[in-house]
């Protein structure tokens, strides 16, 4: 989507947060090297050719579980205002399955949200090391105030993305 992005669609506040749902991590199904996700119907007329550019495989019923796990943690923080629950949850995620980058960008909000500051830095640094994103980027930039990731963030997307990830924080 960033390399078939024409200038407008930089300024199209729905464009930017369709390209930042579709690079936070979630869940393919692949059987026999097909990956199967109902986004890419949206972004091309052939979406059966297309494939991630990485994929960590897990056993489906353990990724189903974790799945449930992480969605369980996120209603409780959403809804129930329950930092402890959060991440009552996407530790018991991670024991299912260790290294899912889900669980890993959910626990930068579970540590933020109780205020263990330098924990969320540190596993952003380590998504950084295993994926760019913008999220990951802006995360980085709000907590190490390093203007090197402001400036990624507006050489890989643009000075829009920038502002529009900025307006977005709570």
């Amino acid at each position: 989507m960033i390399e078939i992005a024409e200038p407008k669609s930089w300024v199209d506040e729905t464009y930017l947060a369709e390209i930042l749902q579709y690079e936070d991590p979630h869940f393919v199904l692949v059987h026999e090297d097909e990956h199967f996700e109902s986004g890419f119907k949206s972004v091309s007329s052939n979406p059966e050719s297309m494939k991630h550019p990485a994929v960590k495989a897990v056993d489906l019923w353990e990724g189903l579980y974790a799945g449930h796990l992480i969605a369980e943690g996120v209603i409780r923080h959403q809804r129930d205002k329950d930092p402890d629950g959060f991440l009552y949850f996407l530790r018991a995620a991670e024991q299912v399955c260790p290294d899912l980058l889900l669980i890993q960008e959910n626990l930068v909000s579970a540590y933020g949200s109780i205020g263990d500051f330098d924990r969320a830095e540190e596993i952003l640094h380590s998504l950084y090391g295993k994926r760019k994103d913008a999220k990951i980027l802006l995360g980085l930039y709000v907590f190490t105030e390093d203007e090197r990731y402001k400036q990624e963030i507006i050489d890989e997307y643009s000075i829009h993305m920038f502002n529009y990830l900025i307006r977005s924080l709570p």
